[in-house]
């Protein structure tokens, strides 16, 4: 039988909800307040930095179709497209990226208000207990506390502080609107009769057609929301799969209070919501296992990863009412699966069995407890070769044990003169909460200090070492980053540590041990597309042009789609005296990816080399344009200016490349020679004794200096220098 509002609830439903709205917005800005000094870390470089299907919203298929590899973006077009409107907004700044995920955590906030309000004033408490709460507001109360607690609770700043944790966030948002919408949509309906198959619908007494043609519309509108918003969400993340189900259960407990009457009064509105598992069948199978981290092919990881869940559930309810310590990466805890790991696997199927039971005899408590698991199984029932326990796995699962809690706090605490009872603990608790993740939120402003975090509390983690490492060779710290990736590769063997510590051998000088680490990395993963063409680099700077091909096209074999590998490509082709075959790479790198600095210049090189001075000029100005503070593509520019006859251009550029780089002889001596062509002689003569001063040992700079000298008058000094030139060039 389907449950009835009492008058009450219906008074408070409509008393002011924006007051607490507008308090919930309030408290989650000051709390994550923080969150806008973060910086982008772990797989935002994946994900945001290096993802070239951000650059351009047109065509529109572009942003929507994500790059596959077990990318957190991977087969989630919707989050991708989100990504690639704020890069359209603000480039790579993160401040804009943490604003949007900020904005999307508080609408999520709301929308769970308005559900737990919404759901409350249908008279039933998902408590143990479940009489009417005394007090006409406390729908809104409840609704209140549950979502203010919820939005504050540190467990979930992964999911806001750390930007490609969006899909998360977004994903939980979506759930809730289209829950929420299906409330409303229902709440019409009750407002005009259902005809019976064969009968014609008859209004109730006093209505009118008119109102009755208006609940209809908007009836379809929030049936249409619904469906929107679980569409979008299937194509956000995967744990949207459970969102039909979830909703047909809630119509059956809180509003329809039998499955049959449910299924026969909205059933075009659970088909429609079921129809959009195609879409997610579509994508989940175009992922193929979100490139191989996740599915049932992992050998025999699949009974190991199970075990793991148990531990991994329990840990996340032990940091509801205690959160700490957070952990960015847990990696593969828990993943050997032993007997000390049984106590918890069998409290967590008995809490699943529990949940089961309270569907058929408490319905609200039931349905609250199938919503968690429901939330959790995707990720704890699909094998993952990356991690077996995250964090922002509890975004959304922590919704309904929050609503649960609190509603039964206010069951045992609150009545008419003692509601002090009820608030003043949601206010210490919302005060803590709101302190500790402020600093969390704090943690996200440094990559290497978010990295130590996770190091302090993983001192023996190889994984966790890794990442300092890595961070650390980032932020130019090359002898901490060595100390923590040997520490790693002596904790465990892992390619992506051999390929870091590869590449700050590279940077060191080290080529052989560089070499060595990527071979040893290659061994272990033989399509590593990224130690692939980090070889290739290494072997270009030696003078091996040659081989570093070889590897660029089995990066590019990899990860055809890479606009990086294409253009490292079209360099080496350059150096091999191949020059049509160099511009088709640059070319098809600057498809990729339009708005890569590196193939523009290296495209304009190329021209440069193939007589096409003209193009080469175009090429290389976009890519000043997009790179302006890089000294070489300045340098670049300013030649082939120079050679266009465009002297005064090619002194700005050269000029520009000398402030970037005022150690580069080259461009001193370029510069000199313009200003020559110039006619600016005392200033070309300058240019040229900052370049003999840098490099004395360079007879064309001498000779340069001996021509620039001799037009300035300087009969003597010019005799000199040419002397000098001529006896640095009989000792070669």
């Amino acid at each position: 039988m389907a449950m009835t509002v009492p008058s009450e609830a219906k008074r408070s439903l409509h008393s002011r909800p924006w007051l607490p709205a507008v308090a919930l917005a309030a408290a989650g800005l000051a709390a994550y307040w923080p969150s806008f000094h973060g910086v982008f870390v772990f797989d935002d470089a994946s994900s945001i930095v290096d993802n070239a299907t951000l650059r351009h919203l047109w065509p529109p298929w572009g942003p929507l179709s994500p790059p596959s590899g077990g990318l957190t973006v991977s087969g989630r077009p919707l989050v991708n497209l989100s990504l690639a409107l704020n890069y359209a907004a603000g480039g790579l700044d993160p401040l804009g990226y943490h604003a949007v995920n900020l904005l999307i955590h508080l609408l999520c906030a709301l929308a769970l208000f308005g559900v737990i309000r919404r759901t409350l004033a249908a008279g039933a408490l998902p408590g143990p207990s479940s009489r009417w709460p005394a007090g006409a507001g406390a729908p809104t109360a409840i609704a209140w506390a549950a979502a203010l607690l919820w939005e504050l609770h540190p467990l979930q700043t992964e999911s806001v502080a750390y930007v490609v944790q969006r899909a998360e966030a977004l994903m939980g948002l979506l759930y809730l609107l289209t829950l929420y919408c299906f409330i409303r949509a229902a709440t019409e309906q009750r407002s005009f009769p259902v005809a019976e198959r064969g009968r014609r619908s008859r209004l109730p007494a006093g209505g009118s057609g008119a109102d009755e043609n208006a609940a209809r519309r908007r009836f379809r509108y929030w049936c249409g929301l619904s469906w929107l918003a679980c569409l979008c969400g299937m194509a956000t993340k995967e744990v949207m799969v459970s969102a039909p189900v979830i909703v047909l259960l809630y119509d059956r407990t809180f509003i329809a209070g039998s499955f049959r009457e449910a299924w026969s009064r909205r059933r075009s509105i659970h088909l429609g919501l079921a129809s959009t598992w195609i879409l997610l069948a579509v994508l989940v199978a175009a992922g193929r296992g979100r490139g191989g981290t996740a599915g049932f092919g992992q050998g025999g990881l699949t009974w190991a990863y199970w075990a793991s869940q148990g531990p991994a559930i329990v840990h996340y309810l032990r940091l509801v009412p205690c959160p700490y310590p957070l952990i960015l990466d847990y990696g593969l805890r828990w993943l050997q699966p032993s007997w000390s790991q049984l106590p918890a696997v069998l409290g967590v199927v008995a809490f699943a069995a529990a949940a089961l039971w309270a569907v058929a005899r408490r319905p609200a408590a039931g349905l609250l407890g199938l919503w968690f698991f429901a939330i959790l199984a995707p990720t704890s029932l699909v094998p993952g070769g990356r991690q077996t326990a995250a964090e922002h796995r509890m975004y959304l699962a922590l919704a309904p044990v929050m609503a649960l809690l609190v509603s039964e706090a206010w069951i045992r605490t609150a009545g008419p003169a003692r509601r002090w009872r009820f608030f003043i603990p949601v206010a210490a608790v919302a005060a803590v909460f709101g302190i500790l993740t402020g600093l969390r939120c704090g943690d996200y402003r440094n990559e290497v200090g978010l990295w130590a975090d996770l190091v302090s509390k993983r001192p023996d983690d190889a994984e966790a070492l890794h990442g300092l490492g890595a961070a650390y060779y980032r932020a130019g710290r090359l002898q901490e980053a060595e100390a923590a990736l040997t520490k790693a590769s002596v904790l465990g063997t892992d390619p992506q540590t051999l390929y870091t510590l590869g590449r700050l051998c590279a940077d060191l000088g080290r080529g052989d041990e560089a070499a060595s680490h990527y071979t040893a990395a290659l061994r272990l993963r033989p399509a590593y597309a990224d130690a692939e063409a980090a070889f290739g680099n290494l072997l270009k700077t030696e003078g091996r042009p040659g081989e570093a091909a070889t590897h660029y096209r089995r990066a590019i074999g990899i990860e055809p789609g890479n606009a990086g590998f294409h253009n490292d490509l079209g360099v080496a082709l350059r150096l091999l005296g191949q020059p049509d075959e160099a511009l088709r790479e640059c070319q098809e790198a600057i498809s990729l990816d339009p708005e890569l600095a590196e193939a523009h210049h290296n495209m304009g090189v190329a021209l440069s080399a193939a007589g096409r001075n003209a193009d080469a000029v175009g090429e290389l100005a976009l890519a000043v344009r997009l790179r302006p503070s890089d000294a070489e593509t300045q340098y670049d520019l300013g030649v082939a200016l120079a050679t266009a006859d465009r002297l005064p251009e090619a002194i700005g550029h050269y000029r520009m490349a000398e402030r970037l780089g005022p150690n580069d002889a080259a461009t001193r001596n370029n510069l000199g020679a313009a200003l020559a062509r110039s006619g600016r002689m005392d200033e070309a003569v300058s240019e040229f004794q900052a370049a003999v001063a840098l490099i004395p040992g360079n007879a064309a700079y001498h000779r340069n200096l001996a021509r620039a000298l001799a037009s300035a008058g300087r009969a003597a000094e010019a005799e000199a220098e040419l002397s000098t030139a001529v006896r640095l060039e009989a000792g070669r």
